[in-house]
């Protein structure tokens, strides 16, 4: 099976095969980013900093529940509202609200300071958390500052 990340910028959009039925290439050309991805007509979920408050949501979620088990309510607590606050932030920026720059700037602060309060923990799952915090807080604040 052919790779189609690959072929970003190789010539993956020439053949309308590749195009859904109702599409024709005429209507596409010039514009392939995200043409290859799955969801081509939505560009807007296939960035970077999407990828990585999914990755923030998934790994915040874990690191609750083992903290949980772990006795560790209060970084629980914390970890489960960043994974939610990723998810909200995963759904403003690919419905375009009016609203995302302001939730992505909140997600930006409360998974940095997920980070800094995960980074504290002795645990190799909180460790991993708060790497990933970090990226998802950088992340969304260049985005947030970019607007």
């Amino acid at each position: 099976m052919e790779n189609k990340e690959n072929n970003k910028g190789n010539g993956c959009c020439s053949s309308s095969a590749s195009l859904p039925q109702n599409e024709s290439k005429e209507n596409n050309e010039g514009d392939n980013k995200g043409c290859c991805s799955p969801h081509a007509s939505f560009p807007q979920t296939d960035s970077k900093e999407m990828q990585q408050m999914m990755e923030c949501m998934s790994v915040c979620a874990a690191c609750s529940k083992k903290c949980v088990d772990e006795g560790q309510k209060k970084i629980a607590t914390l970890c489960a509202e960043c994974a939610d606050m990723c998810g909200l932030a995963i759904k403003a920026k690919s419905s375009q609200s009016e609203f995302q720059h302001q939730i992505m700037d909140l997600c930006a602060q409360i998974c940095k300071r997920c980070a800094e309060e995960c980074k504290k923990m002795e645990v190799d799952h909180c460790q991993e958390c708060a790497e990933v915090c970090t990226r998802c807080s950088e992340s969304c604040s260049l985005v947030h500052s970019a607007h």
